[in-house]
């Protein structure tokens, strides 16, 4: 099943984000799911 997720961003952060996301070679996805993976306290599945 597929699910789609909407974040609202202001420009700068999704700039910002988007910096980032294209210096690790990230997908959207994939940076979703890393900032999951890195929280404290969470336990990825």
């Amino acid at each position: 099943m597929v699910k789609n997720i909407r974040v609202e961003l202001s420009d700068e952060q999704h700039a910002e984000l988007t910096k980032i996301k294209d210096r690790r070679g990230y997908t959207w996805k994939a940076m979703l799911l890393h900032g999951w993976e890195t929280q404290p306290g969470e336990e990825p599945n």
